[in-house]
Parts: structure tokens; C-alpha cells; sequence
């Protein structure tokens, strides 16, 4: 799996919108690395990607309710989008966590949602497709989707095993 991008608003210790792109920053790196002084974010960031591939953060620390960010503005919606590929295909999956935010002058639940979309396959031009909108759903698919993935580069060793 390679990112692409990752866009978080509202996410963590991001109030404000923040945009990742991995595919400009690292298009001829083999690999990400992401380091800072502590405090500076790191975490959150694994955090998103986690939470847009599995609905839930890394190592089940914090809950869906607070991966909101506690100083946003109630009229912003939390939510992570994650654009990412798999060999050649590329996806993009869009969620949001469940969670309570005041709105007219009441407390009220948002609940989570979820989107995953196939986009144009790396070089090719065309429309994005949405596969899932079902917050269950689409950590299935994605799950599907790594599944495939692992089961490919299991294939792709054993292959390179026999020809050495």
C-alpha cells in the first residue's frame, strides 16, 4: 500500500484542515518516514490513516468520541480522507467518527459515516466510483482489499524464490 494523500480536519491535535501529499512529497521515495520533536503530531497522523482504513485508531488507545479534536469549532465536522494505492489501482476512502458536538444550543450525537471510492487507476484518466457508503461495509472491503494485496505479494515472493 502506498499513500497518497491524507487530508484530516478536526482530527486529533489538527483543528484546522491539513493536507498530506505523500505522492508529490515522496514520488521517487521507497518509503515514509514520519518523525518530529514530541508532541508535534506523529501519532495522530498514524491515527488517521488507521482510523480511514479500520474505523478505529491505532492501537485501540482512544475512542471514535475522542478523535475529535476538543477545540474545534462545533460547526466543523471531523473527518479524514485517505487517498491511497494498491499497485496500480488507487482508492479513497472519506470518514468521520461518531461523535457529540453542541448544535443549537443543544448537545446532539453526529454519527460515524463512511465512504470508499475507486478512482482511475494510476495514469489513466476518469470518474471515481463509490463502492461502499456503509461505515461496516467499507472496513470490509478495505479489508478485502489489503486481503488481495498481502495474498499478491505472497505470490510475487514465492515467484521470485523459485527463479533465484
Amino acid at each position: 500500500m502506498r499513500p497518497l494523500k491524507l487530508r484530516l480536519q478536526a482530527f486529533g491535535s489538527y483543528v484546522e484542515e491539513q493536507v498530506l501529499d505523500f505522492e508529490t512529497a515522496l514520488a521517487n521515495a521507497p518509503f515514509v518516514l514520519i518523525h518530529g520533536a514530541t508532541g508535534t503530531g506523529k501519532t495522530t497522523i498514524l491515527d488517521a490513516i488507521v482510523f480511514a482504513l479500520y474505523g478505529e485508531s491505532s492501537g485501540n488507545i482512544r475512542e471514535g468520541t475522542t478523535l475529535r479534536s476538543s477545540t474545534a469549532p462545533p460547526e466543523r465536522v471531523t473527518e479524514v480522507e485517505y487517498v491511497f494505492a494498491l499497485g496500480r489501482r488507487r482508492f479513497r476512502v472519506l470518514r468521520s467518527p461518531a461523535y457529540e458536538r453542541m448544535s443549537r444550543g443543544k448537545m446532539t450525537r453526529r454519527a460515524a459515516t463512511g465512504q470508499l471510492y475507486r478512482l482511475p487507476d494510476e495514469g489513466e484518466d476518469g470518474e471515481e466510483t463509490l463502492l461502499d457508503s456503509n461505515v461496516t461495509e467499507v472496513s470490509k472491503r478495505i479489508g478485502q482489499l489489503i486481503d488481495e494485496m498481502d495474498e499478491l505479494t505472497l505470490r510475487q515472493l514465492e515467484l521470485e524464490e523459485k527463479a533465484s
